[in-house]
């Protein structure tokens, strides 16, 4: 199977979110502190503070379904939640490096949110905030490489153990993309 067959791009829009400048500017702030905190660790992604997550209900609940819609599986609500972050970025926060989000035969990436317990079969990026000049995605796997440049209100699905990397955001202005790693139930 072509590498481009894994990956499905699906256009959900942003009418769901109940105050979007208002969560724009909660997770600018988050990042901000986020920085400050984790400087020397190198992540940028965090998950949502606790009174922010009520935010994310309506994106999850469109990604459960259009999750199930691709593959079948069914999802364990509460493990995905907890398996969201957020990465924020601009010219001078930047995050750009291969991964994936499950043990693969590339290693295990470890982050904050996806642990050995939980078998995630599947990974989404939903572009919240996507400036000019922001950059896209990039996919590999067996060779071949892929780049991809969505569109605000993108919601794209791979399968977790697929390398992939955030492209080098040139602008000043804040890309935000929600990362939400689906769990099998």
């Amino acid at each position: 199977m072509a590498l481009r067959d894994l990956i499905h791009i699906i256009h959900i829009g942003d009418d769901f979110f109940e105050d979007k400048e208002l969560l724009l500017r909660k997770m600018i702030i988050q990042s901000k502190w986020t920085v400050k905190q984790r400087y020397k660790t190198g992540y940028l992604a965090f998950p949502l503070t606790p009174n922010n997550t009520h935010y994310l209900d309506p994106l999850q609940k469109r990604v459960f379904k259009e999750c199930f819609k691709i593959y079948g599986i069914p999802i364990d609500e509460g493990r995905t939640k907890s398996a969201s972050y957020a990465l924020v970025t601009n010219r001078l926060h930047n995050a750009y490096t291969w991964h994936t989000h499950e043990k693969s035969r590339y290693g295990y990436q470890p982050t904050f949110t996806v642990n050995e317990s939980l078998h995630v079969f599947a990974s989404s990026v939903y572009y919240y905030a996507l400036p000019e000049g922001s950059g896209g995605i990039a996919f590999r796997r067996d060779g071949e490489e892929i780049e991809l440049m969505p569109n605000e209100g993108d919601l794209i699905f791979f399968p977790s153990d697929m390398l992939h990397s955030p492209l080098g955001n040139t602008c000043t202005d804040w890309r935000v993309s929600i990362n939400i790693n689906v769990v099998e139930k």
